[in-house]
C-alpha cells in the first residue's frame, strides 16, 4: 500500500482496477498533490485470489479507526461495495468510477467457461489501448498504460476477467447508507451505460455524474476526477464535521 497518509485522520482509500498495481493512479495523484491524504492499495498478483480473498486481504491492511472515502475504479467497484457494507461506520462515502455491481457484459457470460483456453493478450497493442483510453490522455499516461498492462501476468488477468463475469453484488446496494459519487465515462468502450444505470438505481444516496472521457477516466482525465474527489471529501468530512459541531 502506497501512503500519503499518516495517523488516524480520514483518508482516501484508492482501489485499483484489474491491473491491481496502483501505478495507474499516478496521473490523479499528481493532480491532487497534497490536497487529500491517500492510501493506494495493491492487490497480490495471485490468480487464486478472487473478490472474496481480495476483500479479506484488504480488511487486514486497513487501520480500523481511520475514516475512509473509497475511490474505486472498474474491477474494484464490487470490492468497494462489499467493504462499505462490512464497515459502515468507517467508510463515509465512495467515488465509484466506470464500474459495475454485476457482470457489465451479460451477453458474454458464456465466455467464462472458455477463459482457461482463450489467449489473453497483454502486449501493447493498438486495439487494447483504444479500448482503455480511446483518443484521450497525454502521451505519458498512454505510455504508462501500455507498460503496466504489458507487465501483468496472463493468469492473473485471466482470473480477474472470470471474476468480473461471475460477480453480482446487486443485493448489497440497498443496504448501503453512504453517499456515492458514480462516475460514468462518455466514451467507455468496456462498461456500457446499462451497467452504470443498474448500479445507480440500486443506491439510496447517489450522484450520477457523466464526464467526457474513456474507460480509463482516472488516467485520461485526472483533473476532472480530482475535482469530484475534492467535492466528495468536503461533503464526507468537512461539512459533516461542521454539522456535528452544532
Amino acid at each position: 500500500m502506497m501512503n500519503r497518509h499518516e495517523g488516524d485522520g480520514p483518508c482516501c482509500l484508492m482501489l485499483p482496477g484489474l491491473d491491481g498495481t496502483g501505478r495507474l493512479f499516478e496521473p490523479l495523484l499528481t493532480v491532487l498533490g497534497d490536497a487529500l491524504p491517500t492510501r493506494v492499495v495493491r492487490y497480490p498478483p495471485d490468480p487464486q485470489a478472487g473478490y472474496a480473498e481480495l476483500l479479506d486481504g484488504l480488511q487486514q491492511q486497513i487501520p480500523p479507526g481511520v475514516p475512509l472515502l473509497i475511490v474505486a475504479e472498474s474491477f474494484a467497484g464490487p470490492l468497494a461495495i462489499q467493504l462499505a457494507l462490512r464497515r459502515p461506520q468507517q467508510v463515509r462515502g465512495m467515488v465509484l468510477c466506470c464500474t459495475f455491481a454485476a457482470n457489465p457484459r451479460p451477453g458474454l457470460s458464456w465466455v467464462s467457461g472458455l477463459l482457461p483456453w482463450l489467449p489473453i493478450v497483454t502486449s501493447p497493442t493498438w486495439p487494447m489501448l483504444s479500448l482503455l483510453m480511446g483518443r484521450y490522455g497525454s502521451t505519458k499516461a498512454r505510455q504508462q498504460m501500455i507498460e503496466v498492462v504489458a507487465g501483468l501476468p496472463v493468469e492473473v488477468v485471466r482470473s480477474r476477467l472470470a471474476q468480473v463475469l461471475a460477480v453480482d453484488v446487486r443485493p448489497c446496494l440497498a443496504q448501503l447508507s453512504q453517499p456515492v459519487w458514480l462516475l460514468q465515462a462518455s466514451d467507455d468502450a468496456l462498461v456500457p451505460e446499462h451497467a452504470i444505470r443498474t448500479l445507480s438505481k440500486g443506491l439510496a444516496k447517489v450522484q450520477h455524474l457523466s464526464l467526457k472521457g474513456p474507460h480509463a477516466l482516472l488516467q485520461a482525465c485526472p483533473s476532472e476526477v480530482a475535482a469530484v474527489l475534492e467535492a466528495a471529501w468536503q461533503h464526507c468530512f468537512t461539512q459533516q464535521a461542521a454539522q456535528s459541531a452544532f
